[in-house]
């Protein structure tokens, strides 16, 4: 065994040494298994819309706007969006609006561009666009659809795989999983005496599900060409980054409570002993109540989650933020956010995915997804700060 693999498992001995004295000691924890308090009482992640003007909107504009803003609010949470229109070329741009404004040379005026949530802690776009495009872009696309109704429903998981060109490699990793997944189902068990530790509240909800709770997996193939996913698939492929010989490597990403991703696997990763470990995950009892504690990086879905999931409780307030404050609902002009003076992250090769602020997850996270993906003694490419093996850190 090499001096890079000893170390490797090194790690992984002391991340999950101290993930479990976090768990016992510095966080609230319950029984409830973590997928259903996720979907239960996490909110959905709040994007930003940031949508940069050179001048005053004409009336055509404001009603675009408008239009937007209604549709989101039409949802039961209206947090999985927040629209923030932003003056340019005045000197006014600071933290993440000028991060993500640098270098821009967009086709029209006002151009809108999308950015992952603030309490990931970094100022990722997904997507951009005119304001003509914004309802293809608040319209939740079929996989998006499926995929939260089928969560809704209450699997533990819905495990997309990205098709990145090679049909064969693609097709072998849907039938591996499937088949793994089926044998999880019959062996894996739920936690007993769910209701311990959670408030009167949370427990007056969770004993009208406790007796019908069931392990179930669902598996979508998603094609990385497919013109109607290209705010899902551009999610996933930007948080894990890419490298000239994995990139016809399938892609197997479990998306658990309300869209939230919990890790990618492919290539050597994506073997039985990683799915089991993250299944084991989502199924044990949540040991951290916080969402933003936890392994994972939000994806866009624009659905009304209450209305699909049985049984809807209130989300929890997202935790406050230590450091970089909110941004505000709307930016005014010559009025910048007071956000995070982070740049946005350039593309790197070799980037893992990364679900909280610093470019890693919040430390309960990173270690979960240490112990998820390298519990196995394998080199996954984990949403947090994991790096890749023989691949550069960045």
């Amino acid at each position: 065994m090499g001096r890079a693999s000893c170390n490797f498992i090194k790690i992984v001995c002391f991340a999950i040494s101290v993930f479990a004295a976090l768990a016992v000691s510095e966080v609230e924890a319950c029984n409830v298994p973590v997928f259903k308090y996720a979907t239960q009482w996490w909110s959905a992640g709040t994007f930003r819309l940031m949508i940069f003007q050179d001048r005053d909107f004409t009336p055509e504009e404001d009603k675009k706007l408008q239009q937007a803003q209604d549709k989101i609010r039409r949802l039961t949470h209206p947090s999985v969006l927040e629209i923030m229109p932003i003056r340019v070329g005045d000197g006014a741009l600071d933290g993440d609006e000028a991060g993500v404004w640098a270098g821009k040379k967009p086709l029209e005026m006002p151009w809108g561009v999308l950015v992952e949530p603030m309490e990931s802690g970094r100022a990722q776009e997904i997507w951009e666009g005119g304001l003509d495009q914004l309802d293809a872009l608040l319209k939740p696309s079929p996989k998006v659809a499926e995929m939260a109704g089928l969560l809704g429903k209450g699997n533990a998981a819905v495990w997309l795989v990205l098709k990145r060109g090679n049909e064969e490699k693609h097709a072998a990793m849907v039938v591996s999983l499937e088949g793994w997944l089926k044998d999880l189902e019959s062996r894996l068990e739920l936690p007993s005496d769910m209701l311990d530790g959670l408030d009167p509240d949370k427990a007056s909800v969770a004993e009208q599900f406790v007796g019908e709770l069931k392990i179930k997996f669902a598996v979508l193939s998603l094609d990385e060409k497919d013109a109607d996913e290209t705010v899902l698939v551009r999610t996933i492929l930007k948080n894990i980054g890419e490298s000239d010989e994995a990139s016809d490597e399938p892609v197997a990403v479990p998306v658990y409570g309300r869209g939230r991703a919990l890790v990618a696997l492919m290539g050597k990763s994506f073997e039985k002993r990683t799915i089991e470990s993250a299944c084991q995950f989502l199924v044990g009892p949540c040991s951290c109540e916080i969402k933003g504690q936890n392994p994972g990086v939000d994806l866009f879905c624009p659905v009304d989650w209450d209305a699909l999931i049985e049984e809807p409780g209130k989300p929890i307030a997202p935790p406050e933020l230590v450091g970089p404050t909110a941004a505000p609902r709307v930016v005014q002009p010559q009025q910048p956010a007071q956000q995070s003076k982070m740049p946005a992250p350039a593309k790197r090769a070799g980037q893992t995915i990364s679900g909280s602020r610093d470019n890693g997850l919040p430390i309960a996270g990173i270690l979960a997804a240490v112990f998820l993906v390298g519990a196995a003694g394998l080199s996954g490419w984990a949403f947090g700060n994991l790096g890749k093996k023989n691949k550069r850190r960045v």
